[in-house]
């Protein structure tokens, strides 16, 4: 019972800083979102495109099924992806999906890419918003 009671009191502030966002996570209403322009001086815009494409098939084992929308000359590619991943709590691992949108938006000399949509799934094999 003390070990229980010792464990619940050593997370109680961890739990208070997660309520106030203390961490600083990104958030866009609300929701977790991961974003940023990274200037490339004197890249063309299909330079940049041809190169988020391959990135998308290294990254990705099958490129097909997690490119959503590809559209050259507006310069924008958006995709779904997801990853395992585990986490240890004390003793115990736990096994767990990331699923993810991503998107690409290129131009002459920079890009700009936002990872949003974020959810999690645990062991029960249900979704969790990453905002929960």
């Amino acid at each position: 019972m003390k070990k229980y009671l010792l464990t619940l009191f050593l997370f109680i502030p961890l739990i208070a800083v997660c309520q106030d966002n203390q961490l600083n996570i990104p958030l866009k209403d609300g929701k977790v979102v991961y974003s940023g322009v990274i200037q490339s001086d004197s890249i063309s815009k299909n330079e940049l495109y041809t190169s988020a494409k391959v990135w998308f098939a290294n990254t990705f084992k099958n490129v097909n099924n997690v490119i959503k929308f590809d559209d050259k000359d507006a310069g924008k590619i958006i995709g779904n992806g997801s990853f395992p991943t585990r986490y240890t709590f004390f003793l115990e691992t736990i096994y767990l999906y990331i699923d993810f949108s991503i998107m690409i938006s290129v131009k002459d000399s920079k890009y700009k890419y936002e990872i949003y949509d974020i959810t999690i799934t645990g062991p029960g094999g249900l979704p969790e918003n990453a905002e929960s």
